[in-house]
């Protein structure tokens, strides 16, 4: 299959991964580390691409796979997206117009319709509408059962390698995009709203592998003569863990795609729950403001609060991030356990928080790699707390 362009006519990966793939997200942002801080510098905000995808397929199939990438292995291929595709359903030949909820994909110059492995084509986009995509040409066959995603050129990467599993053979493919698709980044967690002040994930992820180093005050080195004492080179803590999400809809798929173009690497910090603090989450009933003093009247404790210094007031869709100022000994306030907690300013709700403590922090990678599993995505990545 190929798909002819003014500019050429290419191949079109046609193929269908079936049960799992992996799509690689990569920037070059770097960080510079300072004696008590970081300075971060961000080069490109969309990502770099790869995806790499798995065939099985039978022995008679397998030499018209491998003379086919043998002949265009060093040439550009329609690389369709698996991640982001949408059930179209029947669709004539001839029609120009691809009717599908467009919002769960990154469309921009090309796409991928396909039914199965002998009946598909790639198409050229004109136009992208809410409720579907233009093709600049018609389109070559009948469907009645047809999916579309988006598609974009890249390279074969590396090797293509294969392998016989079983009395199949097992094909690996890995492409580069070269194109750079539309930048989709966004606040995501939660919902942005009037009152959102910053980006706190909330839902469907857990945090390990914690690991905190303490740099000691003074170094020493020996040169024969006796022991000298040297500065340290940092000053500043080094805590990291694991960020694990999960995601089964396309809804948070995509949600958490847009969430990864706004962090851009390293550069963008996000707030998450202080491990610690997990059984510290209370549903508030009533917040009294007077000069930015709070008094919580469901018993909440913030004992770590010196290391963990802010909180979120979270009321769906809304939150506010606050930093601790001060906090005094918990006192009875209407026969339930309080305290008196001092902020750096007001909230905007009198009731219905949810009170967490939260830590700031970013990613500790500059590439990323989603696994899919059927309609399954997991995502696991190196996090480094800052404060």
């Amino acid at each position: 299959m190929f798909l002819e362009t003014e500019q050429g006519t290419y191949p079109v990966f046609m193929f269908s991964p079936r049960h799992s793939f992996k799509e690689f997200y990569e920037w070059q942002n770097p960080v510079c580390e300072t004696y008590g801080g970081e300075y971060r510098y961000r080069f490109h905000q969309e990502p770099r691409i790869e995806i790499q995808y798995e065939l099985i397929k039978r022995d008679t199939d397998c030499l018209v796979i491998r003379n086919l990438f043998k002949e265009y292995v060093s040439k550009p291929w329609i690389v369709p997206v698996w991640s982001e595709d949408s059930y179209v359903g029947a669709l004539s030949s001839n029609t120009t117009f691809v009717p599908f909820d467009t919002s769960f994909g990154n469309y921009s110059r090309f796409a991928f319709i396909y039914e199965s492995d002998a009946k598909n084509e790639g198409a050229e986009i004109v136009e992208k509408r809410a409720d579907g995509i233009v093709v600049k040409k018609p389109l070559i066959n009948n469907y009645k059962r047809a999916i579309v995603m988006p598609a974009y050129l890249g390279f074969v990467k590396d090797n293509i390698g294969y392998e016989q599993v079983q009395g199949n053979t097992v094909f690996s493919f890995n492409f580069k995009i070269i194109e750079t698709p539309p930048y989709i980044g966004k606040k995501t967690f939660p919902e942005e709203g009037e009152y959102s002040t910053a980006q706190c994930l909330f839902d469907n992820y857990t945090f390990t592998d914690i690991r905190e180093n303490v740099y000691s005050n003074v170094e020493f080195i020996d040169n024969g003569f006796g022991v000298m004492a040297v500065e340290p080179t940092r000053l500043a803590l080094t805590n990291t863990g694991t960020l694990n999400y999960l995601a089964s809809t396309k809804a948070r798929q995509w949600r958490w795609k847009q969430f990864l173009y706004f962090l851009s690497g390293k550069y963008t910090p996000f707030y998450i729950s202080a491990p610690h603090s997990q059984s510290k989450i209370v549903y508030l009933h009533k917040v009294y403001v007077d000069n930015y003093i709070k008094y919580v009247v469901e018993g909440t404790y913030f004992s770590d609060t010196g290391r963990f210094p802010q909180i979120t007031c979270y009321y769906d869709p809304y939150l506010n991030i606050v930093k601790v100022v001060q906090i005094l000994n918990a006192i009875r306030y209407q026969n339930t356990n309080s305290e008196i907690v001092f902020t750096d300013r007001a909230l905007f709700f009198d009731e219905g928080y949810r009170w967490e403590i939260v830590n700031q922090c970013r990613l500790d990678t500059n590439r990323v790699t989603l696994d899919y599993h059927d309609d399954i995505m997991e995502c696991s990545v190196f996090v480094r707390i800052l404060r």
